[in-house]
């Protein structure tokens, strides 16, 4: 704790001394007390992490943490291992591969992204092994001012944007969920890092033309790719309006808006042999997330796979390492490529043993979604997958203090929709771009997380990027001037 403190001021005295955090437009002092508040909100995760979800190796602040300090404690006696590793060097080796297998996260089990995005944790972490030694407090300052400098590039991207510096302030800095959700030793904490220096520069270079913001926000943009490649996808579509068009009008960024969406069409169209991978890739991505969600007994005896409930399995299985046999009758669930089918008999007795390939506990907030059976069952059921991420979770699924936070900003994010649209401002033609871009964001990702995620809790944390810039179109919107006149105030 100690240390973590001590850097913690090495932090405030950067805020004082470099000119990215003096020319923010925030004062030393309180961007010093913002920070604070970020590095309180990690520690509370931590604590949180600790004492309610007690199995490091599911604890998303540990697991990553826990696999690094593996590496580095078999790197002490050969150091070529630990940068082999850093670097994603000669990953195949004998040597590397023997360290790689005591992980529990590197090696994703059924993973159906196109990149591993636990692996840039565990390596964020192993960079700061020989210098914090394994000290938690220390990962959380370092990640928690990386994660702060793409707050702070947010802002001051939104304050030149739409000029509005406590609208921006609050957007960035005052959501509950997203700070909190932002500051611990997770990969939240990474992407966000990443995004707001994405989003800085790709400001940058949109006013300066220099080549130079143009390598770091592709470089950033890479960042975001290797943290959560599915946000990175939502950032394509107008990247590159913006990086070659400097002067583009909204009719313009509308249009090409419309070419992206169309765009999307071929790519999820089914009967386009070059393009179906996606939606097949969203299809499998949603089973694997909903067989988590449900949870069980994931069994294989005689070459079929079974799924038995894991409330059951735990009264009705007898287990011997990773094999087990049933010990009365029940009834389990036929799986076949990634889904459940017909209800079966699983036969009994340890003649009939099975092997156990994987036990889930399952979610405790679940919520139906409507399986992607096509481009048409998508695009049908898209209004329910946004709606997911936007409203819920509903007042009678709040099960936790988190989720009763999330379910206060929904409650405060419609009531301020509301004001906006009866006390709207127009936007500036030079805001509309931005903001159709935002938009453009929030909707790809909105519709990838709803339509994917069957869980309520997940949605909460998965959908912290979009959060800031929801908020600061809603605000930007909303003319306080015509509600102080109509109230008046």
């Amino acid at each position: 704790m100690f240390w973590g403190l001590f850097l913690f001021f090495v932090c405030c005295i950067l805020f004082f001394s470099l000119s990215f955090y003096k020319n923010s437009g925030i004062n030393p002092p309180i961007i010093s007390i913002l920070f604070a508040i970020k590095i309180i909100s990690g520690i509370g995760l931590l604590f949180v992490y600790t004492y309610f979800y007690q199995d490091r190796k599911t604890g998303d602040v540990f697991k990553y943490l826990d696999d690094s300090k593996i590496i580095w404690n078999y790197s002490k006696t050969n150091l070529v291992v630990y940068f082999k590793i850093l670097f994603g060097i000669d990953n195949y080796s004998k040597e590397v591969v023997t360290v790689l297998n005591y992980l529990d996260h590197w090696y994703l089990e059924g993973n159906v992204n196109f990149i591993n995005d636990s692996r840039l944790i565990i390596r964020f972490n192993m960079l700061l092994f020989p210098f914090s030694g394994g000290n938690q407090y220390i990962h959380l300052v370092v990640l928690g001012l990386w994660s702060f400098t793409g707050q702070v590039a947010m802002y001051r991207t939104f304050v030149l944007i739409f000029k509005e510096k406590i609208k921006s302030l609050i957007a960035v800095f005052f959501i509950p969920s997203f700070v909190f959700w932002s500051s611990g030793i997770l990969k939240e904490g990474v992407l966000i890092g990443f995004l707001g220096l994405f989003l800085w520069f790709i400001y940058c270079y949109y006013k300066s033309g220099k080549k130079t913001h143009l390598l770091i926000f592709i470089l950033m943009w890479l960042g975001v790719l290797f943290s959560k490649f599915y946000v990175a996808f939502c950032l394509i579509p107008l990247t590159f309006i913006f990086s070659y068009t400097p002067n583009l009008k909204p009719k313009i960024a509308l249009l090409f808006g419309l070419i992206f969406c169309f765009c999307l069409y071929l790519l999820f169209a089914k009967n386009s042999a070059i393009f179906r991978k996606p939606l097949k890739l969203l299809s499998e991505k949603q089973q694997q997330f909903i067989n988590v969600s449900k949870g069980g007994y994931f069994v294989e005896q005689s070459k079929d796979t079974f799924r038995i409930d894991y409330d059951l399995g735990t009264t009705a299985i007898k287990i011997c390492g990773d094999s087990g046999y049933v010990t009365r009758k029940i009834v389990g669930y036929a799986f076949v490529n990634l889904r459940d089918t017909k209800l079966v008999e699983i036969k009994t007795g340890k003649t009939n043993s099975f092997k156990i390939l994987k036990k889930i506990p399952g979610a405790k907030s679940n919520i139906e979604i409507s399986e992607i059976d096509g481009l048409k069952s998508f695009i049908k059921n898209l209004p329910e997958y946004l709606l997911n991420v936007l409203i819920r979770p509903l007042p009678r699924e709040t099960r936790n203090i988190f989720q009763l936070i999330t379910l206060v900003e929904n409650i405060s994010f419609i009531i301020c929709f509301a004001l906006a649209l009866v006390w709207f401002k127009q936007p500036r033609k030079y805001e509309i771009i931005w903001m159709l871009y935002f938009l453009l964001f929030i909707f790809l990702l909105f519709a990838i997380i709803g339509s994917t995620t069957p869980v309520i809790g997940a949605i909460v944390r998965y959908k912290i990027p979009a959060l800031p810039f929801l908020w600061i179109i809603i605000f930007v919107m909303f003319d306080e001037s015509k509600f102080r006149n109509s109230m008046k105030i």
